[in-house]
């Protein structure tokens, strides 16, 4: 799944995204700021290797939060908060977690939905009749709350003009939509394909807004950070977040990004500290509870990890982009969890129950390669001896697999002004050989394509299904893997 690009042009271009180290010479900060025996000897190794990966990573500073059900592994900070002070990341420091906050949008909603103040198949335009947005499929199709939250409207992503925009005093999120409401067009039937949209889920704050009748922020304070005791989260910058916030660093790992506020925080405005992550993360593997307080009811813990208004959900397909939360595996494990980036951070929280781990952690770094370094350190040691095998293929004659050889190409475009001339790079072609599907991507990468059923495929290792091929109402066959593909005319 592609994550969000909160990041700004005009001051990202200077940098290069190679990983670059920076020959720190700061000692490693083995801050369990918690309490000691919470730490196993396995635990201890864990994050020396952590640190380790951290250094050969050019990262100054690291935050990490690692949580079983009923015990806390590890809540503190690796490196530092700063270069030029060396002050070390610790439990309090803060960093920016970006598009992870669309699973707290996600959880108020749900929470919504428990109230019966709403549904999630309500239409946008039931709660917020001034949306301001185009989608020539309204009377048969209309938005809903379940489609914006699972990325499944059709929209457009935000326009740079909207991810560049700055000012020192943060928009309300009604300002912030109508900076570009002429963006708002749906560019093909809802609730077909997921294609990831910020847009949408500042459509969805404002619902939140609009039934609660307070502003978004609010509402999350009194929903989910006061009943969990988050007492350092929050989404605006103040002098006490400042002094407490880690600086955020470009992709050379040395020059500083300023604090811009997003536009819509909906999507992407929290910061947060390994201490307050703590019983975000014990309440997601304990089914919505912490302490004798639900949070969420388990059905709706559920019904975030699963999506449901796909062409492939409605075939069957359980795997996917959920209501703020996007299913993967590791090493035959399946978690749930989202990234996030701000400018000069980068986080990541993810979790099994069938393990019993969840963890959070961010770096002040805007570097892909460097946040998956340290995450791939991490959920190896989470997911050890913890996979499932691959369930045996489904023999499918080879006439039902010839209907879905072919040529595929994007039906979905994240990004305005995308044209149809610069598909080639995204094409896939669906390749029948010797009784077997093979996918090629148009760079020459082949893999099989394994059959979970008549219509539900995995990969090689997956312990699931991950795809599918799928038709919609007028008969055009897609195949659906993470992006959209829709089938060429031969």
């Amino acid at each position: 799944m592609l994550c969000s690009s909160d990041g700004r042009a005009r001051l990202l271009a200077r940098y290069s995204f190679r990983a670059v180290g920076l020959g720190l010479r700061v000692a490693a900060l083995l801050l369990c700021c918690l309490t000691a025996p919470w730490a196993r000897a396995d635990v201890h190794t864990l994050i020396q290797a952590l640190d380790a990966e951290r250094i050969r990573q050019g990262i100054a500073g690291l935050s990490l939060t690692l949580v079983e059900r009923d015990r806390v592994l590890w809540a503190g900070g690796l490196g530092v908060k700063d270069l030029r002070s060396n002050e070390p990341v610790t439990h309090e420091t803060l960093f920016r977690i970006g598009s992870v906050t669309k699973l707290f949008t996600a959880m108020a909603l749900l929470q919504m939905q428990e109230q019966g103040r709403l549904q999630l198949t309500d239409r946008l335009r039931q709660h917020v009749p001034d949306a301001r947005y185009r989608n020539d499929w309204e009377a048969s199709h209309p938005l809903t709350i379940a489609m914006l939250l699972e990325h499944t409207a059709g929209l457009h992503d935000l326009t740079r003009e909207e991810f560049d925009h700055n000012d020192p005093r943060p928009l309300t999120l009604d300002e912030g939509m109508a900076l570009r409401p002429d963006a708002r067009v749906v560019r093909w039937q809802p609730g077909l394909h997921a294609s990831y949209s910020n847009a949408g889920y500042g459509f969805a704050g404002q619902v939140i807004e609009r039934v609660s009748g307070h502003p978004y922020e609010a509402e999350i304070q009194a929903r989910l950070f006061d009943p969990l005791g988050m007492a350092s989260s929050g989404f605006f910058l103040n002098d006490a977040v400042r002094a407490r916030l880690a600086t955020g660093y470009a992709p050379n790992g040395r020059d500083t990004l300023p604090y811009w506020h997003m536009t819509l925080r909906s999507f992407g405005g929290i910061h947060t500290s390994a201490r307050d992550m703590v019983p975000f993360l014990r309440m997601l593997l304990n089914d919505g509870r912490h302490g004798e307080r639900v949070i969420l009811t388990p059905a709706s813990l559920r019904r975030a990890e699963v999506p449901a208004t796909t062409l492939a959900a409605r075939a069957g397909l359980s795997f996917g982009y959920g209501l703020g939360l996007n299913a993967y595996h590791r090493n035959g494990v399946r978690m749930h969890g989202h990234s996030g980036d701000a400018d000069g951070y980068l986080s990541f929280i993810g979790y099994s129950r069938a393990v019993g781990r969840a963890y959070f952690i961010s770096i002040n770094r805007f570097q892909w390669s460097a946040l998956r370094a340290v995450r791939g350190v991490l959920e190896d040691w989470i997911t050890q001896g913890h996979g499932v095998a691959p369930p045996p293929a489904v023999a499918l004659d080879e006439g039902t697999l010839r209907t879905y050889a072919g040529r595929y190409r994007p039906a979905t475009r994240r990004f305005e002004g995308a044209a149809e001339s610069d598909d080639h790079a995204g094409t896939l072609t669906v390749v029948l050989e010797q009784g077997r599907l093979y996918t090629e991507t148009a760079a020459g990468i082949r893999r099989a394509l394994i059959p979970v059923d008549t219509q539900r495929f995995r990969r090689e290792h997956e312990p699931e299904a991950t795809s599918a091929f799928v038709r919609d109402d007028d008969g055009r066959l897609y195949f659906q893997e993470d992006d959209a593909y829709q089938r060429l005319e031969q």
